[in-house]
């Protein structure tokens, strides 16, 4: 059967919101951008993954070196995801959670008052882009911002909205280990620019992300 080189399928999508598609239209035209920089590398939100073992691995401290090759299922399946990325070149994009929204929505905020907070010590906050390792062009991260000394890096930024009491108790209550929840992201971002600390910035949850 020929195929036909046009559809005859009508899909009845109209966007009432003016403001949701002028988001929209933003984000079209910045993800070019931000797919070229990620697309078949490893990258600081899914470090987590790539770290992590399996039930063997998980066991033994990162002093032991057979630890390194004990790779969970979730890093395989990164691993593999990449590796397509690399063969295709096609970035996969998803639609973002509930709390993702949300968090995206208050960064501005969070930014403009720890720049507030920061500033009384004589710091400032920059927004900044994706940066990859020193020497590995196929890592990187990116940080929310980086804090200024003097004009000098000496820190990254990385904030997280909180949506719940449980995920502030998993962000705040525990000293962070390579166990908690950001640690891989925030190590790979003080890697990334060569820095000794990540300014770590939680914000309790609000009482209905919604809104």
């Amino acid at each position: 059967m020929e195929q036909n080189n046009i559809s005859d399928i009508e899909l009845d999508i109209v966007v009432n919101d003016i403001e949701e598609q002028e988001v929209y239209e933003k984000d079209v035209l910045r993800i070019p951008l931000d797919h070229v920089a990620r697309r078949g590398n490893w990258t600081g939100s899914q470090f987590k993954n790539l770290m992590s073992c399996d039930n063997t691995g998980g066991k033994m401290d990162w002093f032991n070196k057979e630890k390194v090759f004990r790779f969970s299922e979730g890093a395989i399946k990164y691993i593999f995801a990449n590796a397509m990325e690399r063969k295709t070149g096609r970035y996969l994009t998803t639609d973002s959670t509930k709390e993702m929204k949300y968090g995206t929505k208050v960064e501005p905020l969070i930014y403009k008052r720890a720049a507030i907070e920061l500033a009384k010590k004589g710091l400032t906050l920059e927004q900044v882009g994706f940066k990859t390792f020193p020497n590995v062009e196929t890592a990187g991260v990116t940080s929310d911002s980086v804090v200024r000394e003097n004009g000098i890096v000496i820190a990254s930024f990385e904030s997280k909205a909180c949506s719940s009491w449980t995920t502030l108790y998993d962000r705040t209550y525990e000293l962070t280990h390579d166990k908690s929840t950001d640690f891989w992201q925030t190590q790979g971002q003080t890697f990334a620019w060569e820095v000794e600390e990540t300014y770590y910035c939680v914000i309790s949850p609000v009482s209905d992300i919604n809104k």
